[in-house]
């Protein structure tokens, strides 16, 4: 297969997506394997396994040829503001599962 435009990429992602929302991630995968276009871009899915794992740090640890963790790589194109909103949410449930789970002094650190 060709190499795919910008907006072809966009458009097949948007189509899964939708698929996705209907009911029919099977449909969705099969057009991610034929086009090889994937719904979500990796570092996207990087940051929701390290959301959902607890796995809070390894958000800010810095990766890669490009020397960026996967939260600036997710939070790149957004304002700065929303940035800190977002920042703020993580550390926020950091610090909820820390006292949860009895690191009190760990917890206070993060402030």
């Amino acid at each position: 297969m060709q190499a795919l435009s910008i907006n072809t990429q966009e458009t097949f992602r948007l189509v899964q997506q939708f698929l996705v929302s209907q009911g029919l991630g099977h449909v969705a995968k099969q057009i991610e394997k034929e086009t090889n276009v994937h719904m979500e871009d990796q570092s996207v899915e990087l940051f929701r396994q390290y959301i959902l794992s607890g796995e809070f740090h390894a958000l800010f640890e810095v990766e890669g040829e490009e020397k960026m963790c996967i939260f600036d790589k997710v939070t790149l194109s957004l304002g700065k503001e929303k940035r800190r909103v977002i920042e703020y949410y993580i550390y926020e449930q950091m610090y909820i599962e820390l006292l949860y789970q009895g690191k009190s002094l760990e917890a206070i650190a993060l402030l």
